[in-house]
C-alpha cells in the first residue's frame, strides 16, 4: 500500500496517485477495476509520469490468476501502455518483476481479451529490448506463443504475438526452431474462415517478415524449406496478394535461397521463377525490384535449369527494361547485365533460340552519353547476344548497331573496363560489317589518335 506521506510528496500526480490507491491490496474489486482502467487511460496520455508516480509495482502486485478478468484486463494493458515506445519504462517493468505473470497468461485457457492485451504488452516490452527479450525467452515464452499460432487464435492476439516473436528471434537462438512449423502454417492465414481479411493479411506480413529473420541463419534456410514453406512463399507472390506482402515475401525468398543452391532449386521446381519475372513487369517500388534481381542473380546462378525455366519466362524483356529506364538504381544496373549473361552463355539457353527483338531497346544506350556502367553492361549483353548465331549477328546489324557502336568510339575514349567490351562487341560482329573499309575504321577508332 502507498503511504499517504509518500503520495503528496510527488506534485502534480494527484490524479494518478489516487488511482494507485485503487488499486492497493485493501481496496474493493470495484475501486480496483476503476482504479486500474483509469491507470491505462493515463498511461496512454503520459506514461512516464505514470511510471514515475510509482504505478509498476501496485499493477504488478495485480498479475495474479485470482485477479478478475476484467480488472486483468486493464492491469495487463496499463503496463503494456507503460512500456510502449519507453525504453526507460520498459527496463522498470521488467525489473518490478512483469515478465514471468504475463508469461503465465499466455494460454488458451486465459480469456480472449486478456490474452490478447498480454501479447500486446509483452511485444511492447521486447522490441529493440535484447535484455527483455532475453528475460521473455528465460520465463518459458516460447512454448506457449507457438502453440498460440494457429487459425483458430483470435487475429489481434496472433498479430501481437507474431510481433513479439520477431523481436526475439533476432536475438534468441532457442527459439528459432520451435517458431518455424506453425509460422509456416500462417502463410496460407488469409484463406480461413476464422480470421477476418483484413487482419489476415497483417498475419501474414508477420508471420513473412519473421521467417525472413529466421533464414538470415544458414543453419535455419533448409528447415524453413522442409517445414513447407516454399510454396506459400510463391502463393504470396500472385497479383491477388497486398502489396506490402508480397515485397516481404520477396525479401523472404531471397534470403531463402542466398548461399543455398539446394533451396534454389527448390523454388524453381515448386514453379516460383515465373510468377518473380512477371513481378519485375509491374510498378513495384525500385528497393523491391533491386530485391528480385537480387533473387534471379542467385537462382541463374544455381543451375542451368533454372536460366531455361527463366528463358522460357521471357526474363530478358522485363531485364533488358530494368537497363533501359533512368529510374533504376545504380546496384540492380550492374546486376542485370550479370543475369542476362549468365543466360546467354549457357549452351541449353541458346538451343531454346534467343529472340533479338527483346534487346533491341538496348540500341538506344549505345550512345556517347551513357553513362560508363551502363554502357559497359550494354556492350556485354550484346557481345553475348550477337555471339549466338550468324541469324542475331545479321538482325542486329539490320537494325543498326554497327553505325552506333562506330559513334560511341568516334565521340570520346572510354575507361579501360567499358573499352574491353566495346572490343568484344565489335569482334562479335566481324561477319556482318559491310565491307572491309567498315572492319579498318572500326580498328583505328578502337585507339584512338594513335594509342594502341
Amino acid at each position: 500500500m502507498v503511504a499517504k506521506e509518500d503520495l503528496h510528496d510527488q506534485p502534480g500526480n494527484n490524479e494518478i496517485l489516487c488511482n494507485i490507491l485503487r488499486i492497493s491490496p485493501t481496496s474493493g474489486l470495484d475501486d480496483k477495476s476503476i482504479g486500474a482502467h483509469e491507470l491505462k487511460a493515463l498511461a496512454l496520455k503520459d506514461n512516464t509520469r505514470v511510471a514515475d508516480a510509482g504505478a509498476i509495482p501496485h499493477l504488478v502486485a495485480l498479475l495474479s490468476a485470482d485477479t478478475p478478468s476484467l480488472i486483468l484486463e486493464d492491469v495487463v494493458g496499463a503496463l503494456g501502455c507503460i512500456a510502449l515506445g519507453n525504453s526507460v519504462n520498459q527496463v522498470k517493468v521488467a525489473a518490478a518483476g512483469a515478465i514471468p505473470p504475463m508469461v503465465a497468461l499466455l494460454s488458451a485457457s486465459t480469456p480472449a481479451s486478456v490474452l490478447d492485451t498480454t501479447a500486446f504488452a509483452l511485444a511492447n516490452l521486447v522490441v529493440n529490448n535484447p535484455e527483455n527479450q532475453e528475460k521473455v525467452a528465460s520465463a518459458g515464452a516460447i512454448p506457449p506463443m507457438v502453440a498460440l499460432l494457429s487459425a483458430s487464435t483470435p487475429a489481434s492476439v496472433l498479430q501481437a504475438t507474431t510481433y513479439t516473436l520477431a523481436n526475439l528471434v533476432a536475438n534468441t537462438l532457442k527459439t528459432r526452431r520451435r517458431a518455424i512449423s506453425p509460422l509456416v502454417a500462417l502463410l496460407s492465414t488469409s484463406t480461413t474462415a476464422d480470421v477476418r481479411d483484413i487482419d489476415s493479411v497483417d498475419v501474414q506480413l508477420l508471420a513473412t517478415f519473421v521467417l525472413g529473420l529466421l533464414v538470415n541463419n544458414t543453419r535455419i534456410q533448409g528447415k524453413v524449406a522442409d517445414a513447407g514453406a516454399i510454396p506459400p512463399f510463391i502463393a504470396l507472390l500472385s497479383a491477388s496478394t497486398a502489396a506490402h506482402v508480397q515485397r516481404q515475401a520477396v525479401c523472404t525468398l531471397l534470403h531463402l535461397v542466398t548461399s543455398n543452391p539446394n533451396n534454389s532449386d527448390k523454388v524453381a521446381s515448386a514453379g516460383g521463377i515465373p510468377p518473380l519475372v512477371a513481378l519485375l513487369s509491374t510498378s513495384i517500388p525500385a528497393n523491391v525490384k533491386g530485391t528480385e534481381v537480387e533473387y534471379l542473380k542467385h537462382i541463374a546462378i544455381c543451375s542451368s535449369h533454372n536460366r531455361k525455366i527463366m528463358a522460357a519466362a521471357d526474363v530478358f524483356t522485363p531485364l533488358v527494361g530494368l537497363m533501359t529506364d533512368s529510374r533504376t538504381t545504380n546496384p540492380v544496373l550492374s546486376s542485370v547485365p550479370l543475369i542476362v549473361v549468365a543466360l546467354l552463355s549457357d549452351p541449353h539457353v541458346r538451343v531454346m533460340g534467343a529472340s533479338v527483338t527483346p534487346f533491341l531497346p538496348l540500341m538506344a544506350l549505345l550512345q556517347a552519353n551513357t553513362l560508363d556502367p551502363v554502357l559497359r553492361g550494354t556492350a556485354s549483353v550484346l557481345s553475348h547476344l550477337a555471339s549466338i548465331s550468324p541469324s542475331v549477328r545479321r538482325e542486329l546489324a539490320a537494325a543498326g548497331i554497327i553505325p552506333r557502336l562506330l559513334a560511341v568510339w568516334a565521340a570520346r575514349s572510354h575507361p579501360p573496363q567499358v573499352q574491353e567490351q566495346l572490343d568484344k562487341l565489335h569482334v562479335s560482329l566481324r561477319d556482318v560489317c559491310s565491307c572491309r573499309d567498315c572492319v579498318s575504321n572500326i580498328k583505328s577508332l578502337i585507339h584512338p589518335r594513335g594509342v594502341k
